[in-house]
Parts: C-alpha cells; sequence; structure tokens
C-alpha cells in the first residue's frame, strides 16, 4: 500500500496533474516492476520517470 501510494504521488507531482481511473493501470505495472526489483526507492523514481504518463505530460 505504501508502495502503490508514494508510485500515486511521484507521478502526481512529476506529471502536475492528478491520477485519474485509467491511470491505476500504468501504476499497477510500475508498482510490479518496483516488486521484482526488490522495492528500491531508485527503481520507483526510475519507473516513474521513463513512464508514458510522465513522459507525455
Amino acid at each position: 500500500i505504501f508502495t502503490r501510494s508514494l508510485i500515486k504521488k511521484l507521478l502526481t507531482y512529476a506529471t502536475g496533474r492528478h491520477m485519474e481511473r485509467s491511470d491505476h493501470y500504468e501504476i499497477d505495472d510500475i508498482l510490479g516492476r518496483v516488486k521484482a526489483d526488490h522495492y528500491g526507492l531508485r527503481t520507483i523514481v526510475t519507473e516513474v520517470l521513463t513512464s508514458k504518463s510522465f513522459r507525455s505530460r
């Protein structure tokens, strides 16, 4: 729950907009990759900055 919230807050801050229902799929994808890498903070930040939401803001 904490990691999902952190990802959502970082995406909100990085994109300058609130996350919508359609963004939850991307959050789930990011969470899966972060979980596979043992919840590293560097991985969270990298995944947020390379996400489609951030790149197309």
